[in-house]
């Protein structure tokens, strides 16, 4: 374990931002990858400050943020040109779409799941982001552990699928 990568925090509950693993496969391959492996991430996010504390955070724990946008519309198209790992994805973006129509469509069209970040963890919006088969969850705020954590369950969910 790299000495940066020790925290204090815990992972979070079951509300409190838990890894929560996706419905049926998404065609994720039996064989686990390493925990440590590098992924890279679209990162959809529309508040500055937390697009750019996430982005330094998730490369110190050794990923990649290949592209950041506010824009579910965005998102989609960056989806398409970039074929990230997986997609940090904030439920409520500005503009006309939200993150979760944005991660459905993406999964649709490019196969690629979504892990969504909200401080809304209200029941409808919940069972509306589940339709959307996320790779997982992270509530707001979260903290360093909380997204190492949930990357690594996300990186073993895909397997091989990866780039790495």
């Amino acid at each position: 374990m790299h000495p940066e990568l020790h925290y204090l925090a815990s992972a979070g509950s079951a509300q409190g931002g838990a890894f929560i693993p996706p419905a049926a496969g998404a065609g994720a391959d039996s064989k686990n990858m390493s925990a440590d492996a590098r992924l890279q991430i679209l990162l959809v996010e529309d508040e500055a400050i937390s697009a750019l504390a996430l982005k330094r955070l998730v490369a110190r724990l050794g990923h990649e943020v290949c592209a950041v946008t506010a824009m579910a519309e965005d998102a989609i198209r960056l989806a398409g040109e970039i074929l990230p790992d997986i997609i940090l994805m904030d439920i409520r973006l500005a503009g006309e779409m939200d993150g979760i129509t944005a991660a459905r469509e993406i999964r649709d069209r490019f196969g690629i799941g979504s892990i969504f970040m909200t401080a809304n963890s209200d029941p409808a919006t919940r069972a509306l982001a589940e339709n959307a088969q996320p790779l997982g969850f992270m509530a707001k705020p979260y903290s360093p552990m909380m997204v190492k954590t949930t990357l690594r369950h996300a990186a073993e969910q895909l397997g091989p699928q990866t780039r790495n």
